[in-house]
C-alpha cells in the first residue's frame, strides 16, 4: 500500500465523519492545551501542535516517549546502540546525542519542567493527561535547546474523587505489564494520585554465541522496566495551592539496539544480512535472520528521578506560579561491538562500556494574566536551569595481527549553567484581529574537563591525555505574529519565530590538543514561518488544525561517522531548510466513535555543506573529493516526506448495559536516508503499521484482546554506513506482532 491508497482511505475517514452527522449532534468537549505555558482552548492557540490524549495514545498502543511516533505523524525516533544516544526528531530536525559535549535540538518537558538531556525523557507514558507536540523553534517560552521544537508531557493530577484502577497486559513474546493508579482525598485539603508500574518483554532475536557458552544472555532486545510517580495537591486557601511531584523510574535493555549486522561491504538484502559470522552459526539466509553472536554481557540500563513543587496563586486577574525541580538520571552501557566475528577481520573491537550520570536543578517564576485589560494578554517569567553531567567510557580493544590487546577509559565533566527572562504578549486591534509577540534573552555558561589516562584506544601509540575549556553566550529569540478570529471556532494564524540551541565540543573518546584547539561548535539558531487554521468542523464535532511552515537553520550541529577512524565528529552542518504541511483532526462525529488522524508532508534538504565526510567505498566519480564531499541538494537524514496515522474506538452499547468496543490505529512512513554521508545502503525502506483490538466492558471491569503489527510487517529504524564496522541495522521493539489480552478493574468511591 503505497501513500495514494492511504489518502484515499482518508477520504474515506473523511466521507464517515460526514455521514455521521446525520444521526447525532454530538458537539466536541473543548481541548485544552498549554503551549503557552497557560491554559487556553485547541482552537485559541497559534502555535502548530498536535495534542494526544491518555485515549489516544492507548489506542496506538503508544507506551513509551519513543513510540509516539505512532500517534504524531511529525515525530521521528532514531534509535542508537545506547539509549544515550537516542534521538526525538520533529520535522526532520533533531540530534541523536552520542557525545556528552552536545545538547538536544527538541526539548522536553514533564509536568512543567525541562529535561536537559534526550535520555532524561525516554520514559514509560503512564497515567497520561496528554503530550502537546509543539512543531517548530519554539524560542520565546521553552528558551535554549527547542529549535527544532518541544514535547511537553502532562501526567493526570490528584483529584477529590476516590478511586483505585489496575491494569494487567499479558502478550506474546512473554509480555506482562502492571499498573496500579490509586487517587483521592487524604484530608479536606490535600489530595493525593499514586501510579506504580512494571513491564517486561524478551527479546526476539537469539544469541547463537549462548549455545557455545550459556553464561551470555539468549534473547536480545528484551526489555523491562518499573517505577511510580507521586503527586500531593494542597489545597492551602480559596486562591493558592501547591503540587508535590516525586517519580523514579527504571529500564533495561537487553542487548544493543542494533545486533544485526553483516559483513564489511555486504549489506543487507529485505533486511537479512548477506553475510555474517558463519563460524558461530550465523549465516545468510532467504528467510529473516534475526540472530547475532555476542560473547560479552550487551545491556543499557536507565534510571530516572526527580521531585518537583509548583506554587500557584491567583492575584485579582494573574496567576504567579513558581516551578522548583531537581532530578538525576544514570545510564549504564555494555556493548559487543564486532559480534564476536573471525576471518576475515585481524581486527577485533570486542567491548564497549561506561556510564553516564546527570543532575540538574532547575527554577522558573511565571505571571500570567487571566482577564486581558484592554485587549492585552501576556505572559512574563524568569529561567534558571543548571546541570552537571559525568561520563565514563572504556573501551578494550584487541589486534592478533601484531599482538596488541589494550584496555583505555575516558573522564569528562560537562556543566552548564542557563538563565533567561521572557515577555509574550497577545494585543486585541480589532474585534476579530490580534497582534503577537515574544521576546527571550538567554545567556549559556558551559565548561567541561576530560581525562584519558591511559591509551591506546584504537589506534596504538594514542598518548594518555587532559584538558578543559570553557565558554559562554547569549541569544534573544522571539516571535511576531498575527491571529484573525473568524468567529468563536475558527482561527486562523501567521507566525514567524527564531530558535537557538547552545554552542557545544567535539568530546571525542580520542581527543587530542589538536581536537581541543578547535574550541566549541558554534551555537544552531533557527527561523520559522507558519500560516495556519483552526476550527471545528463536521458540525461541531471535530477539530481541525492545518499548517504550512518554512524553516532555516545556521550551523545546525550534527554527528558524522568517520569511517577510517571509527569515531564520531560534531560539526556545524553549514545550512539547511525544512518546509511542508501538517494536518491534525480529531474528536468525535458521533456519540459512539472517536477518531483522530494526522498528515505530515516535509521536504528537509542540506542548503550547503561542503565538508561532509565520504561514506565507505565512495570514489571520486560519486563525488568524494579529499575524504569529503559536498552534500548541497542532499536529503536531511531521518526525514521521511510523508507520514500519516489514523485511529479510532467505537463502541457499541449492549441492552444488558454493558459494552462492547473496538478500536484501530494506522500508520504510514515514506522511505527516507538515516546516515547524513548518504551512503546508500543506507535507506529505510517505506512501511505501514496496522494494530487493533476488540474488549467488552461490564460494570467496573474489561477485557481486550489486542494485536500490535497485525501483519507482522518488518521495518526497520535506521541502519548506520558500511566500512570496518560492515552495515548495522537497528529495529524497533514493535515490529514483530505481538498478541495478547489487557484486564482492567476499577473501584470508584464518593
Amino acid at each position: 500500500m503505497n501513500k495514494y491508497i492511504y489518502l484515499l482511505s482518508f477520504f474515506l475517514f473523511f466521507n464517515l465523519s460526514i455521514s455521521s452527522q446525520e444521526n447525532d449532534s454530538n458537539e466536541i468537549e473543548e481541548v485544552i492545551v498549554t503551549a503557552q505555558k497557560k491554559e487556553e482552548r485547541y482552537v485559541d492557540v497559534p502555535v502548530s501542535v498536535t495534542t494526544v490524549s491518555g485515549e489516544q495514545l492507548d489506542i496506538a498502543r503508544v507506551g513509551y516517549v519513543q513510540e509516539l511516533v505512532a500517534a504524531a505523524p511529525s515525530v521521528t525516533y532514531n534509535r542508537t546502540a545506547g539509549m544515550r544516544g537516542d534521538g526525538i526528531y520533529i520535522r526532520g530536525i533533531g540530534t541523536s546525542l552520542f557525545q556528552s559535549g552536545v545538547e538536544p535540538t527538541v526539548s522536553a518537558v514533564l509536568d512543567g519542567v525541562v529535561l536537559g538531556r534526550t535520555y532524561n525523557f525516554l520514559a514509560n507514558l503512564v497515567d497520561i493527561e496528554r503530550v502537546e507536540i509543539l512543531r517548530g523553534p519554539q524560542g520565546t517560552l521553552f528558551g535554549k535547546n527547542a529549535s527544532g521544537g518541544a514535547i511537553n508531557i502532562v501526567t493526570k493530577d490528584p483529584s477529590a474523587d476516590s478511586s483505585a484502577e489496575f491494569y494487567y497486559t499479558l502478550g506474546s513474546n512473554e509480555e506482562q505489564n502492571f499498573t496500579a493508579v490509586l487517587n483521592g482525598a487524604l484530608s479536606d485539603n490535600i489530595l493525593g494520585r499514586l501510579t506504580v508500574f512494571q513491564k517486561e518483554r524478551e527479546g526476539f532475536i537469539t544469541n547463537e554465541y549462548y549455545k557455545l557458552d550459556n553464561s551470555v544472555i539468549e534473547k536480545m532486545n528484551g526489555n523491562e522496566s518499573e517505577g511510580f510517580r507521586g503527586k500531593l495537591l494542597w489545597l492551602l486557601d480559596d486562591s493558592a495551592e501547591i503540587l508535590f511531584v516525586a517519580d523514579f523510574e527504571n529500564q533495561y535493555r537487553t542487548g544493543i539496539a542494533s545486533p544485526l549486522r553483516s559483513m564489511p561491504a555486504a549489506g543487507f538484502i529485505d533486511g537479512n544480512p548477506v553475510a555474517t559470522n558463519e563460524a558461530c552459526g550465523v549465516v545468510p539466509s532467504e528467510e529473516e535472520n534475526f540472530s547475532t553472536c555476542m560473547n560479552h554481557p550487551t545491556y543499557n540500563e536507565m534510571e530516572h528521578s526527580g521531585v518537583s513543587m509548583t506554587y500557584t496563586r491567583d492575584l485579582d486577574n494573574h496567576v504567579f506560579k513558581s516551578i522548583t525541580s531537581a532530578r538525576d538520571s544514570y545510564i549504564g552501557t555494555e556493548q559487543d561491538v564486532d559480534n564476536h566475528w573471525d576471518a576475515p577481520w585481524t581486527v577485533g573491537i570486542p567491548r564497549n562500556g561506561g556510564f553516564s550520570e546527570t543532575t540538574q536543578f532547575t527554577q522558573e517564576f511565571q505571571l500570567t494574566n487571566i482577564d486581558p485589560v484592554n485587549g492585552l494578554d501576556y505572559t512574563v517569567g524568569f529561567f534558571y536551569f543548571s546541570q552537571e553531567l559525568f561520563r565514563n567510557f572504556n573501551r578494550r580493544v584487541t589486534w592478533p595481527a601484531i599482538g596488541f590487546d589494550g584496555t583505555g577509559y575516558m573522564n569528562t565533566n560537562v556543566d552548564s549553567t542557563n538563565w533567561a527572562v521572557y515577555g509574550d504578549l497577545t494585543r486585541e486591534i480589532t474585534e476579530n484581529i490580534d497582534l503577537i509577540a515574544g521576546l527571550r534573552y538567554t545567556n549559556d555558561e558551559l565548561s567541561y574537563d576530560f581525562e584519558r589516562p591511559t591509551g591506546p584506544i584504537i589506534i596504538p601509540n594514542i598518548p594518555a591525555w587532559s584538558g578543559s575549556d570553557s565558554g559562554s553566550d547569549n541569544n534573544v529569540s522571539g516571535r511576531v505574529g498575527m491571529k484573525y478570529n473568524y468567529d468563536e471556532d475558527t482561527m486562523f494564524f501567521a507566525t514567524y519565530s527564531t530558535g537557538y540551541k547552545s554552542p557545544g565540543w567535539d568530546i571525542i573518546f580520542e581527543m587530542t590538543p589538536a581536537v581541543a584547539a578547535r574550541g566549541s561548535v558554534e551555537a544552531e539558531t533557527s527561523t520559522n514561518v507558519e500560516f495556519g487554521l483552526k476550527t471545528k468542523v463536521f458540525n461541531d464535532t471535530m477539530l481541525l488544525g492545518v499548517t504550512r511552515f518554512d524553516s532555516s537553520f545556521d550551523n545546525y550541529q550534527q554527528q558524522s561517522f568517520i569511517e577510517d577512524l571509527l569515531q564520531f565528529r560534531l560539526a556545524n552542518v553549514g545550512e539547511i531548510s525544512t518546509s511542508g504541511w501538517e494536518v491534525d483532526l480529531f474528536g468525535s462525529p458521533s456519540q459512539n466513535l472517536t477518531l483522530n488522524a494526522g498528515i505530515a508532508i516535509v521536504d528537509a534538504v542540506v542548503d550547503s555543506w561542503s565538508a561532509a565526510q565520504c561514506y565507505a567505498g565512495q570514489s571520486e566519480a560519486l563525488g568524494c573529493v579529499g575524504g569529503v564531499q559536498d552534500l548541497a541538494g542532499a536529503e536531511v537524514p531521518l526525514s521521511p516526506d510523508f507520514k500519516a496515522s489514523l485511529g479510532f474506538r467505537y463502541d457499541i452499547p449492549m441492552p444488558t448495559g454493558n459494552n462492547v468496543f473496538i478500536t484501530g490505529s494506522y500508520r504510514y512512513q515514506d522511505e527516507f536516508q538515516s546516515n547524513w554521508n548518504q551512503y546508500p545502503n543506507s535507506i529505510v525502506d517505506s512501511y505501514q503499521l496496522v494494530n487493533g483490538s476488540i474488549g467488552y466492558e461490564v460494570g467496573n471491569f474489561s477485557v481486550e484482546a489486542f494485536a500490535r503489527n497485525l501483519f507482522d510487517e518488518f521495518y526497520v529504524n535506521n541502519y548506520t554506513s558500511g566500512g570496518l564496522l560492515g552495515d548495522q541495522m537497528y529495529l524497533n521493539q514493535d515490529y514483530k506482532k505481538i498478541i495478547g489480552v489487557n484486564f482492567k478493574y476499577s473501584i470508584f468511591g464518593n
